[in-house]
């Protein structure tokens, strides 16, 4: 009974265990692994995307800005400050 006691209240088990010999490595591997995953993915649907919507241009993305200045003046001026401060 004694050394079952003493087995419950100080062991290794729970938080005191010993963590298995490689576990690092595994969880390291695993990491990379799915990043890898990712990328591939990434990638592979990127390839079979289409090309960039005719509104990605600078023209039209500065007439977008011009309309949102005259229908939302303070988000705007929210919007432009944060811009100039990404620029700096």
């Amino acid at each position: 009974m004694g050394k079952t006691a003493y087995y419950i209240a100080f062991g290794a088990h729970g938080p005191r265990a010993q963590t298995p010999p490689g576990e690092g490595y595994r969880v390291a591997g695993y990491t990379a692994l799915g990043v890898a995953v990712s990328f591939v993915l990434f990638c592979l649907i990127r390839m079979g995307a289409g090309p960039a919507p005719s509104t990605m241009n600078k023209e039209y993305q500065e007439a977008t800005n011009e309309y949102l200045k005259v229908c939302f003046p303070l988000f705007c001026s929210f919007c432009l400050a944060w811009e100039e401060a990404i620029r700096e």
